[in-house]
């Protein structure tokens, strides 16, 4: 079974490929679309990306080079706690990952973003797939929403590109666990609010909030009438 809901040989052939290959569509869209930037022919434009969010990268990548966790930043505010900055992000796992290793980098910097502009598009296609049972609707949704102008227009918003990122892999995660409860798929949703929490922008962690707290009331009343 599939999240279509039927099997893959008692669907059309037009839906089994975008079931197989929605994720595929979706990767070959944003490369050809942000071909500049996927060729590294042009780089992103200036601003909070490069101001802020390289410091705060290359400051935690220097620290886990020294060979110690990224406590107390003294070249920011006269010093302040990093790790208590959850836009720093000294918590996030990316930034650990990348920090610990290769580091942060302009060119990292690129790539992430258009990660991120995938990973986003193949999560609105996963909900939608969830909402819709069609795997036809989910990629045309997911691949309009990994090319819309929301991406381009907060590129150097960056902690949000992150947020528009994982939230719909949230919203995902949440409504699997209340059709069909189970630690799997709490341990899902858990994860996807660790990431938004500690990678994302604070405003989208409080609206995915609100929205997940209004589906939860919605998800307690039905089985409360149900006698569940």
């Amino acid at each position: 079974m599939t999240d279509s809901g039927l099997p893959l040989n008692e669907r059309g052939p037009v839906d089994r490929w975008a079931q197989r290959w929605g994720w595929a569509v979706i990767v070959l869209a944003v490369l050809l679309v942000y071909w500049p930037l996927s060729t590294f022919t042009y780089g992103l434009a200036p601003g909070d990306a490069l101001d802020c969010w390289m410091p705060w990268r290359w400051f935690i990548a220097s620290a886990l080079n020294d060979g110690h966790f990224p406590l107390w930043n003294p070249y920011q505010q006269m010093g302040y706690p990093i790790y208590a900055d959850l836009q720093g992000p000294a918590w996030y796992p990316e930034a650990i990952a990348l920090g610990g290793t290769i580091g942060h980098t302009a060119y990292t910097l690129q790539a992430l973003f258009l990660g991120y502009v995938i990973i986003g598009g193949i999560g609105v296609m996963r909900l939608a797939r969830g909402l819709y049972r069609d795997a036809r609707i989910a990629m045309l949704m997911g691949t309009a929403y990994a090319l819309g102008g929301f991406f381009t227009a907060h590129e150097m918003h960056f902690y949000t590109v992150i947020s528009a990122a994982w939230l719909p892999w949230l919203f995902a995660a949440q409504l699997r666990l209340m059709e069909r409860p189970s630690w799997r798929f709490a341990a899902e949703a858990s994860l996807f609010q660790f990431l938004l929490l500690t990678g994302g922008n604070h405003t989208f962690t409080l609206i995915g909030s609100y929205l997940l707290a209004v589906l939860i009331a919605v998800h307690v009343i039905r089985g409360w009438r149900r006698g569940e």
